[in-house]
C-alpha cells in the first residue's frame, strides 16, 4: 500500500516537473514573439493583467497551460 502510494506521488511529481519544462518553452517562445514587436508601457501592462488572470484561472485545469502564461509574464515584464 506505502509502495503504490510512494509510486503514484513520483508520478505526479515527474508528470508537474515535465509540465513545468513544457510551459517554460511554449511561453518563452511566445514572448520572444511577442517582444519581437516592441509594444509600448500600456499594452505591456494590459497583456501581463490578462496572462495572470488566465494563469489563475487555468493552474488547476492545465498546468502546462498556467505555466505557459506565467512564463510570459516573467519574460515581456523583465524587458521594462
Amino acid at each position: 500500500m506505502l509502495l503504490s502510494l510512494i509510486r503514484y506521488v513520483s508520478f505526479i511529481y515527474e508528470q508537474r516537473a515535465f509540465q513545468r519544462t513544457l510551459g517554460t518553452i511554449i511561453g518563452t517562445l511566445v514572448a520572444v514573439v511577442i517582444l519581437y514587436f516592441e509594444p509600448s508601457t500600456w499594452p505591456i501592462v494590459i497583456l501581463i493583467a490578462i496572462l495572470m488572470s488566465a494563469a489563475e484561472l487555468l493552474i488547476v485545469v492545465n498546468y502546462t497551460i498556467a505555466v505557459t502564461h506565467t512564463k510570459r509574464i516573467i519574460n515581456v515584464s523583465s524587458d521594462y
